[in-house]
């Protein structure tokens, strides 16, 4: 039963968040540019991420103590389950301002969410056109070489709907390994979000335990793409298997 109780109250606050970063990421944008509309984006994350908790749920962030050279860009590598993945790695490297290669599709139709992916120089790829995808991989890769930011993909390509690790898809990594020669390659494991979308919208389950592990880094330089990939996706695999 708490469930019922527990998920209008959480759609609430879901609702309620990006209709208010909605206008505030507009304000900010306008007034004070780009930096102030991450700031604004990283905000909303954070509190995305803390509404679970409204639910009956949680997330956490489980970060090592690895300090990045402020002089190298960052290839984040995540496993995918839902939605909800996205929150907290935003907010784990929110000083690397994280980029997500995202499909097209999510541009437009969601508040907050879809304004962010326009004006945030994140890529917008189309499926279906691989030579779009591959211009905007290839601008998003100049962006965080030039200005040492992150950027997260996910090679999976689509969410796993049973927590299962899917087949990691080699192209967008590749390509952007080859533009950005400073960047460390850090692997993310996900575990359980999946649970919280198993009946959709309604009702969402209690008593879910969302974990976010930042793993060390992964030195790519002199080793193939498809290495340094299989290198990442075992971590990932190892630390699935042990929740």
């Amino acid at each position: 039963m708490l469930k019922y109780v527990l998920t209008p109250i959480y759609l609430l606050g879901f609702y309620g968040i990006l209709g208010i970063f909605h206008f505030l990421q507009i304000i900010a944008r306008k007034s004070g540019g780009y930096k102030w509309h991450m700031r604004i984006a990283s905000a909303m994350q954070y509190l995305i991420m803390k509404n679970i908790n409204l639910s009956g749920n949680s997330c956490s962030i489980e970060y090592n103590e690895e300090i990045y050279p402020p002089d190298s860009s960052l290839i984040l590598v995540a496993n995918h389950q839902s939605m909800y993945d996205i929150p907290p790695i935003g907010w784990a490297f929110k000083d690397r301002s994280v980029k997500f290669v995202s499909k097209i599709e999510l541009g437009k139709g969601i508040p907050s969410i879809s304004y962010n992916l326009r004006h945030g120089k994140h890529a917008l790829i189309d499926r279906k056109n691989s030579k779009q995808a591959l211009s905007e991989i290839l601008k998003l890769a100049k962006l965080a070489e030039k200005e040492n930011l992150a950027v997260c993909i996910f090679p999976e390509g689509t969410r796993s709907r049973d927590g299962q690790l899917k087949r990691f898809s080699i192209n967008g990594f590749k390509t952007l390994l080859s533009r950005m020669p400073s960047a460390l390659v850090i692997p993310i494991s996900v575990s359980n979000s999946y649970k919280l979308v198993e009946n959709g919208w309604y009702p969402m389950p209690t008593g879910i335990e969302m974990k976010v592990k930042i793993h060390h880094s992964i030195n790519p330089k002199n080793r193939e793409a498809e290495e340094v990939l299989e290198e990442a996706k075992k971590i990932i695999e190892r630390n699935l298997s042990q929740k």
